[in-house]
């Protein structure tokens, strides 16, 4: 189900965000919290298609029909992907899997990611 605007949550997110991170020493969960929020904000700067994203969740918590379940869920993935593009966000990251590029080079030798200067 998409996420409403509300502070409460964001701050909340977030705050388990930054958990996960450090816990895991990976900045991997920050990244989706960001793409996550960055895609919440760009479906909800349209008001028409927030509640049509609504509308659609509604209908597949009780839909029975298959077809209709397919159709219903390539038009969520199309809001989702309107949103994204204008977002900037790669849609291969919407689904929380970890897409992370691999590190680069200098951080690749150096973990802590400081750099010695002598």
């Amino acid at each position: 189900m998409s996420q409403r605007l509300e502070p409460r949550s964001f701050d909340a997110d977030g705050t388990k965000s930054v958990a996960a991170a450090r816990e895991h020493v990976d900045a991997a969960p920050m990244r989706r919290f960001l793409r996550q929020w960055a895609l919440t904000v760009a479906i909800e700067r349209h008001p028409a298609r927030a509640a049509r994203l609504r509308e659609l969740e509604a209908r597949a918590a009780q839909v029975e029909n298959l077809t209709e379940a397919r159709a219903i869920a390539a038009e969520v993935s199309a809001i989702q992907a309107e949103a994204a593009d204008e977002a900037g966000i790669a849609r291969h990251g919407l689904a929380g899997d970890r897409v992370d590029p691999a590190p680069e080079p200098e951080l690749a030798s150096n973990p802590s990611g400081l750099i010695s200067t002598g």
